[in-house]
């Protein structure tokens, strides 16, 4: 998807707009792949960040992470995630749950941004494949559509979190989150974040089909 983008907008809209005498700047979904105009994963950057916000927040409450669960779409999130636990820890996994596309490439763009990610920042850590854990079983019916499983776990962590998951990423890690805990993925002491990571606007326009999901017969 992000090659075919930038091949498009470069072959199409940039000469154009700069014979007219503007400077576009292409960035990559996500912000993340090295590509366009981009020399660096900015947005793969802040999750490093973010994954250091994240310990500290723990540490101060006297606990480590074993696992950071998410919702991955484009690779940036779960790229600057695993620097982060690489970094910072000794052997925090984190987990992404597609919610676009199939494992096998989708894991390639993850760990070529990680990589970038890494070289960008000094670290020299070496990402390694086996860094990358992306579940793709979790697809239901594709990006963006949402279906029983989805508007049932929207409802049953509002109903006993408080927590307003979204339709597009956040619940439909959540499926995953709750199904490889059901499965034995975990084990019973693994501490798991759950990283929500917004979306919340996504529920306004899917608010029917949600309705329609709960209240359908099974």
């Amino acid at each position: 998807m992000v090659n075919k983008l930038h091949d498009v907008l470069d072959r199409v809209g940039r000469p154009d707009l700069r014979r007219q005498g503007h400077r576009p700047y292409l960035v990559p979904v996500g912000g993340s792949l090295v590509r366009g105009d981009m020399d660096k994963p900015l947005g793969a950057v802040s999750y490093v960040a973010a994954f250091a916000e994240l310990l500290d927040q723990m540490r101060a409450g006297g606990a480590e992470p074993d696992y950071v669960v998410h919702s991955t779409g484009s690779g940036g999130t779960q790229a600057g995630l695993i620097v982060g636990a690489r970094a910072l820890t000794d052997g925090c996994r984190v987990v992404g749950i597609s919610v676009s596309d199939p494992r096998g490439p989708f894991a390639a763009d993850v760990l070529e941004i990680a990589r970038a990610t890494d070289e960008a920042l000094g670290f020299g850590l070496d990402v390694r494949p086996e860094d990358v854990v992306v579940f793709d079983e979790y697809l239901g019916d594709g990006y963006g559509l949402v279906d029983k499983g989805v508007a049932e776990t929207i409802r049953l962590v509002f109903q006993t979190e408080g927590i307003v998951l979204d339709p597009v990423y956040t619940a439909k890690a959540m499926v995953g989150l709750i199904d490889l805990v059901n499965t034995g993925f975990f084990k019973k002491t693994d501490r798991i974040v759950f990283l929500h990571s917004g979306g919340t606007p996504a529920i306004f326009p899917n608010r029917e089909k949600i309705a329609s999901c709960l209240t359908e017969k099974s």
